[in-house]
């Protein structure tokens, strides 16, 4: 579903059309208003959100019009061979690529260097005799060797639970179970496992604060429950 089918407007709707669409369906489905399921209106509400701040922004809609609807780009015509040599340069063929689009004089200064440079390669090897083409060959054939090895060398490493893959090999993780037993062994863990903020305050009060707070827009009741419940102990074992 795209922001424009959130809002209820079509694609060509004005800035004026999109807010006043916007305005009367958060109104419709507020959390503190809509007279069903509450958690359905909190996640409608957010959904209305971000397509309004995305639709109301210019450059986010621009943005947001092209991913949804990209503009064509030309279609390459594959290049029609004019030689039956084994290997072509620049003008052994001939295609309508080049014609049709406008290349500015960098484009066209690295292109003719490409081509240029895989001329020279190709001729380069034509030009060797059968006896360096083997040993080119096996020399690129034991360069894949030696990387297939060291791969299989760090295999063990990889799938082990003791290393974590980087972009410089497998680094060995820290040894985190230590710090877990000495957390599960203190006394703010053993402590949190009895508190509970039904012991201070009843759900009923707490939804009151959760009603005018700024946490019902990004959190369900649910979520905002745990995170009060956490901090009240965080502020209860600090105190005690």
């Amino acid at each position: 579903m795209t922001y424009y089918e959130v809002l209820g407007v079509k694609k060509t709707a004005t800035q004026k059309e999109i807010k006043e669409a916007y305005k009367k369906l958060v109104k419709k489905y507020h959390p503190d208003i809509y007279q069903g399921d509450k958690l359905f209106a909190e996640k409608k509400t957010k959904s209305l959100n971000l397509a309004y701040d995305i639709l109301s922004d210019p450059v986010k809609k621009a943005a947001y019009d092209e991913e949804i609807s990209p503009t064509p780009v030309y279609q390459y015509s594959a290049p029609k061979y004019t030689s039956k040599t084994r290997y072509y340069t620049r003008n052994s063929y001939s295609n309508n690529y080049d014609e049709n689009i406008n290349t500015s004089s960098t484009y066209k200064k690295f292109h003719e260097m490409h081509n240029k440079f895989t001329d020279n390669i190709l001729k380069q090897v034509s030009s060797l005799k059968l006896i360096q083409k083997i040993l080119l060959f096996l020399a690129i054939m034991a360069i894949y060797l030696i990387l297939l090895l060291l791969t299989f060398s760090q295999y063990d490493k990889m799938s082990s639970d003791e290393y974590t893959g980087t972009l410089l090999g497998p680094v060995k993780k820290e040894n985190t179970s230590v710090q877990t037993d000495e957390y599960k062994n203190s006394s703010y863990y053993n402590n949190r496992k009895e508190f509970h903020i039904e012991d201070i305050m009843s759900d009923k009060e707490l939804y009151e604060y959760y009603k005018n707070s700024e946490y019902k827009n990004n959190y369900t009741f649910e979520e905002y429950k745990e995170i009060m419940e956490n901090y009240m102990y965080q502020l209860w074992y600090d105190h005690n």
